[in-house]
């Protein structure tokens, strides 16, 4: 139940940051077979995300507070192939189809 919500979250985030992969080539990304006929970057991103889901399962427990850093931490896993993980942002973000 957990690896497929895991994968779904996945697949639907990266889907809206416009990856090109179909459900089933996040699968394999994320299982670690080579997709063919995707860039390196969109697989990677595909790991990227699954690893900090599985990050935030083994970190968050009750009560648990959550603080920049820990933000900061689970950015970088999830920007780990391209190293934009870093401090936040105070540019605007313009999201377009």
């Amino acid at each position: 139940m957990r690896d497929k919500l895991f994968l779904l979250m996945t697949y639907n985030s990266n889907a809206i940051e416009g990856s090109r992969m179909t459900l089933k080539e996040t699968e394999m990304a994320i299982e670690g077979e080579k997709v063919r006929g995707k860039e390196l970057f969109e697989g990677l991103e595909a790991i990227n995300h699954h690893n900090a889901l599985l990050y935030m399962l083994e970190e968050i427990k009750p009560n648990y507070k959550i603080i920049e850093k820990f933000i900061l931490k689970l950015h970088y896993r999830e920007k780990a192939s391209d190293c934009t993980g870093g401090p936040f942002s105070n540019e605007k973000i313009n999201q377009r189809n």
